[in-house]
């Protein structure tokens, strides 16, 4: 294998893990902890360690209509919206 083969198949290999981390990461942090509701974001790229992809986090700025602000890697899965659906006082679903 000569050098441009061994950098494309390394390409490939780290593309692979940075698509599969940012996948699952992506569908842990979807909407407001506090009302469940999807929010607008800061849009900055935040560096990627390969050697230690948990401790990724995305810190773009996130507001939420209900008033709630953080980082994206602050907001919940959408299993939570699901789960509370089920609760008497259930959070509005406006979408």
């Amino acid at each position: 294998m000569n050098d441009a083969e061994e950098f494309k198949r390394k390409h490939d290999e780290y593309q692979k893990q940075y698509d599969e981390f940012m996948k699952k990461y992506y569908e842990e942090h979807v909407v407001c902890p506090k009302c469940f509701s999807r929010t607008s974001s800061t849009y900055v790229g935040y560096g990627f360690d390969f050697k230690h992809p948990e401790q990724y986090k995305d810190e773009n700025h996130v507001k939420c209509k209900c008033g709630w602000a953080g980082i994206y890697h602050d907001l919940v899965p959408i299993k939570h919206l699901i789960e509370d659906l089920s609760l008497p006082n259930k959070p509005k679903l406006d979408h």
